[in-house]
Order: structure tokens, then C-alpha cells, then sequence
């Protein structure tokens, strides 16, 4: 059973997120924790900073009394209400006082009922009363101070619990987070591990191979790791590498039975004109032998010397016809490159076409501008493009004009050049010269692959075949090739 490359991915990162939620939660409880005794630490101080608010106001609230003793000023009795009615005020909004110290409250209304009885009392320095309940408020205001200074202990008491919890706390939570984060790591780079292994090493392979089958090699072999999706997309493409494998073999055998095919159909044109090549010698040759038959009665006529050797020479002409007739004909097992000699190629070609018909009154010439410069290239298929290239002038010149093969040296390697006098080529007919089947011949005459095969046999040589310029006073066919360096 084939294992799922996305429910493992699915599972790790389910995991994954598993447990960032969980640490996210508990560092969330913490945090929560944290910020509870932070507020008692904030609460606790606001409380002490009220209470000792509130001494301090206390205190401020019995000078007018004190002031009232000693000056006898009768506005010290408003001032001492004001007062009041501001520490009354600031022991209302503070609740948390009031319920802290319930008994607040009424000692300051105690402590108002003696000093509005010290405001009665008649100013003299003798009196005795007022100093006597300025004592009394003064030993009450000593008790609150020592209930303050209670509370102040235990609200100092419950901050430094509360900083001693928040500083655990906070070391609990950095431990937590460490802890976490290194757990979370290592998960992320368990995850890391086995996307790469399983994930990103397969798919890097697979590219490899891919860009294999983008420059044309279709060798290809695909690892599977594991049996999985992506196992399965590496047997797919190994099995379009061996598709492919077949098909290029199909492409290839195609292109070498189109390549002899289209040899096949120049042999049919030059088939037509061998029994007249053939003819005049094997006449030549009766006739000489009709002479030797009465001339051989005298060894010393010069007579039977002239005519052998005229026999010898149309005998040699025979045989270099059918043996060129032969080669060209011949299929080519392989493509093997050598160093070639451009005009002995060319006058072999030249040679080639005199047979097709029509082409006895062309003008048919080779001019070597390359000082009789080599080509590294095959010899068989260069003479195939080449005659396809003057059967094709051939017929356009409507076998009357002329044809010239030119060699040259070029700046990088040598070109041969096809160049012929008749019409031109359309120009919107130009773009598709090289595309299979496409021709301007009548049928019968044409099957649209000589131009296309030819510069795929030069492509194979490294070499090139191009439209170079064409108009109404010709066209120019380049076959282009590798030099050959001169020792």
C-alpha cells in the first residue's frame, strides 16, 4: 500500500501546531499569574501612598486648633472645617482606607467635637480647659497615627510577598519559555529533516533530470526514495525518459529513411540521363573495337595504339560515372567526421547533377575562394545537401541559367555557398522554406523534406544551412562548417 507524502506533512505540522498552542497557553496562564500580583503590588502601594496622604492631612487638619491657642483668632475655626471637609472627602473616595480602618471616621469626628469646644471657649491665658482637650486630640491623632503605621507594615509586608511571587513567577516563566522554545526547535528541525529527505532532496533530483531532458538527453533515471507521491512522479518520469529514449529512436530511424528517400527520389531524376551517359561511351567503344577487328594485322599501325587508348579512357569515364552513381545511392550506416577537401566536393556534386535532365544546358561552375580549404564534415550527407541545393537551382532556373558553388573561409570556420541566376524565392514564402513538407514544386516533383532534412544532417555536423539573400536576380543557399586547422 502506497504511504501519502501529505498525510506525513500534515501530521508533522499538526503537530507542530499542537504544541505552539499549547506553549502559547500555558505561557498565556503565567502571564495571567503575572499580571494578577502585579496589580496587588500596584493596589498595595496606592494604598500606602492614601494612608500616609491621609496622616499627613490629619495632622494639617488640628493646626488651626493649635494656632486657635495661641493667637486666639477667631478664623481658625473655619479653617479647621475646611480641612475637615477635605479629609472627609479624600476618606470617602478612598473605600479601600475606609474598610481597612473603619474606625477612621469617627475618630475624626471625635477629634471635631474637641476642637469646636476649644473654638468656644473664651480666649485667656489662664484657661486651662483648651490645652487640656488639645492634649486629647493630640493623643487621639497619635492612635490613628499608630493604626497607620500598622497598616503600613502590612501593606509592605503583602508587597514584598507579592515581589518575591512575581519574581518566581518570572523565573518559572523564562525556564517555561526556554524549555519550550527549545522543544520547538528541535521540532521544527526534525520537520526541516524530513521535508528535505523526503520533499526537497527528491524534487531537487527531479529537476536534475528534468533539465537532462531540456538539453536534449533523455537518459534519465529518477530515485525514488520512498513509496510515496513523489516516488510515483519519479517512476512517471522514468518512464517518459524511456518514452522518450523510444521515440528519438523512432524520430531518428524517420529522419535517416526520410534522408534516403529523398536520396531515392535524386537518383529517379539522374536515372533518366544515365542510359544517355552511358551510351555514348559503350558506342565509342564498339566502334573502336569495329576498328581493332582490321587493324590487328599489323602491330606497328599507330592507328590500334590511338584507338586503345580511347577505349581505355571512355572505359575509365564508365566506370567513375556508375562508381559516383553508386556512392550517392549508398545508405550511411554512421556519420563519421573527417577532414574533406571543399572543391573536390563540389566538383563531385557538379558532376552529380549533369545527370539529372535539364541540366545539360545549365552552366554549372565551382570557384574556390577558400585557396583550397578543408571541411571537417561527412562526406556522404554534405553531397546530399549540396545536390539537393542544385537539383533545387536546377529547377528554378527552369534549366536555363547558371549555377555556381562557391568555398570560402569565414572568420569562424568555412561555408559553401549554392547561388543560382533565376527568379528568387517570395519573400513570404521564405520563413517556411525550412518547415517539413512544405514546397512550391508540382506534385511528383517535390516532397517538401530535402530543405528541412538538409539542415538537420548540417546541424548534426555542427554546421548550418540558411537562406543567405534572395531577389529577383537569384537566391543564395549557405551550408555552413567547422574549419580544419592547418598544421
Amino acid at each position: 500500500m502506497r504511504s501519502r507524502l501529505s498525510w506525513k506533512v500534515g501530521a508533522w505540522l499538526l503537530l507542530v501546531f499542537f504544541y505552539v498552542a499549547y506553549m502559547g497557553w500555558d505561557l498565556l496562564i503565567d502571564f495571567s499569574a503575572l499580571h494578577h500580583d502585579a496589580l496587588q503590588v500596584e493596589q498595595a502601594n496606592h494604598e500606602s501612598h492614601h494612608l500616609h496622604a491621609l496622616e499627613l492631612g490629619l495632622l494639617t487638619t488640628i493646626d488651626p486648633v493649635r494656632d486657635f491657642l495661641i493667637s486666639g483668632d477667631w478664623r481658625a475655626s473655619q479653617r479647621f472645617d475646611i480641612r475637615r471637609a477635605q479629609l472627609q472627602r479624600a476618606l470617602a473616595e478612598e473605600s479601600d482606607v475606609g474598610h481597612a480602618m473603619p474606625s477612621l471616621a469617627d475618630t475624626l469626628t471625635r477629634i471635631a467635637a474637641k476642637a469646636h469646644a476649644i473654638f468656644k471657649l473664651p480666649f485667656a491665658v489662664g484657661n486651662m480647659e483648651g490645652p487640656i482637650l488639645m492634649q486629647e486630640i493630640m493623643a487621639e491623632v497619635k492612635q490613628v497615627g499608630r493604626r497607620l503605621n500598622g497598616r503600613h507594615r502590612q501593606l509592605d509586608a503583602q508587597v514584598n510577598s507579592a515581589m518575591q511571587m512575581v519574581a518566581a513567577r518570572q523565573l518559572d516563566v523564562r525556564d517555561d519559555f526556554a524549555v519550550s522554545l527549545a522543544i520547538l526547535l528541535l521540532l521544527l528541525g526534525l520537520l526541516s529533516l524530513y521535508l528535505y529527505r523526503h520533499l526537497v532532496r527528491p524534487l531537487v533530483h527531479l529537476r536534475h533530470e528534468m533539465q537532462k531532458v531540456e538539453r536534449g538527453d533523455f537518459h534519465i533515471h529518477c530515485p525514488k526514495l520512498a513509496d510515496d507521491e513523489l516516488g510515483a512522479l519519479a517512476d512517471a518520469c522514468n518512464r517518459m525518459g524511456e518514452a522518450l529514449q523510444h521515440r528519438e529512436q523512432q524520430l531518428n530511424q524517420a529522419r535517416m529513411m526520410a534522408a534516403h528517400h529523398e536520396k531515392m527520389g535524386g537518383l529517379n531524376l539522374m536515372s533518366a540521363g544515365i542510359a544517355h551517359e552511358l551510351g555514348n561511351p559503350l558506342s565509342a567503344i564498339s566502334l573502336c573495337l569495329q576498328t581493332l577487328e582490321h587493324r590487328l594485322v599489323s602491330e606497328d599501325d599507330p592507328v590500334v595504339v590511338e584507338q586503345l587508348a580511347i577505349t581505355a579512357q571512355q572505359v575509365a569515364r564508365m566506370e567513375q560515372i556508375i562508381q559516383a552513381f553508386l556512392n550517392y545511392g549508398r545508405q550511411d550506416d554512421c556519420c563519421a567526421m573527417q577532414p574533406i577537401m571543399m572543391r573536390q566536393v563540389a566538383e563531385q556534386v557538379v558532376a552529380l547533377v549533369r545527370m539529372v535532365p535539364n541540366s545539360h544546358r545549365m552552366q554549372m561552375q565551382v570557384e574556390d575562394h577558400s585557396d583550397g580549404g578543408h571541411a571537417m564534415a561527412h562526406a556522404g550527407n554534405l553531397v546530399q545537401v549540396l545536390v539537393n541545393l542544385l537539383i533545387n537551382a536546377v529547377d528554378a532556373c527552369d534549366g536555363g541559367g547558371t549555377v555556381t558553388i562557391r568555398c570560402r573561409a569565414l572568420n569562424r570556420g568555412v561555408a559553401m555557398e549554392v547561388a543560382d541566376d533565376g527568379p528568387g524565392i517570395p519573400e513570404q514564402l521564405q520563413a517556411h522554406l525550412f518547415v517539413p513538407w512544405f514546397t512550391t514544386k508540382s506534385e511528383g516533383r517535390g516532397t517538401g523534406l530535402g530543405l528541412a532534412i538538409g539542415r538537420q544532417l548540417m546541424e548534426d555536423m555542427q554546421g548550418g544551412l540558411d537562406l543567405r539573400s534572395s531577389s529577383a536576380a537569384g537566391s543564395c543557399f549557405r551550408v555552413t562548417m567547422a574549419g580544419v586547422e592547418e598544421e
